[in-house]
Formats: structure tokens, C-alpha cells, sequence
């Protein structure tokens, strides 16, 4: 439960206190994506290039092209699971 009044702060289910999670906590709940820019960066280009390599494939692709498309894309996914565990966690829902 969220307090309206100051955003930061989050109020206690059991007792009912006020407190503010630190970037620490922030950051072990939601993972780096979403506390260091440097790292948001280097995922989304990595989903970028995801995106863009999906693009190429069509119905009248061949199966080595989408055997190419698909080993490129479980590297990239490696990447984003060497950058940021909870990230990585989250797109590829294990």
C-alpha cells in the first residue's frame, strides 16, 4: 500500500509505519534496468537488435535463417542475463 501524500514513502502491511525503500532494495526487487541508465541502455539495444533480427523473418524464410535468427537471439538473451538477472527473469518469464 502506497501513501498518497509522499511518493517515496511506503507504509507497512503489519504495523502500519511509514518507510522508504533504498536503491538498494529498489534495485534487488526491479534490477538494474530500472536504476542505472548505463544498463537500460545496453538492454534496450540488445532488445533492439532482437526486434530488428525478427523482422527479417518471413513466411518464405528458410529454416537456417530462422535457426540463425534464434541462436542469435538466445545470445543476446544471455547478454541481457549476464547484465541484469531480474531483467532477463522478467522477458523471458522463468
Amino acid at each position: 500500500m502506497i501513501n498518497n501524500y509522499n511518493k517515496d514513502a511506503k507504509v507497512c502491511m503489519k504495523c502500519g509505519k511509514e518507510f522508504k525503500e533504498s536503491q538498494k532494495d529498489i534495485r534487488d526487487n526491479y534490477g538494474k534496468y530500472f536504476t542505472n541508465k548505463h544498463i537500460k541502455d545496453i538492454v534496450d539495444r540488445r532488445l533492439h537488435e532482437m526486434a530488428a533480427l525478427e523482422s527479417t523473418l518471413g513466411s518464405d524464410s528458410t529454416e537456417k535463417e530462422k535457426g540463425l535468427v534464434k541462436n542469435r537471439q538466445k545470445k543476446l538473451m544471455n547478454e541481457i542475463r549476464e547484465i541484469d538477472e531480474i531483467t532477463f527473469k522478467r522477458l523471458s518469464h522463468e
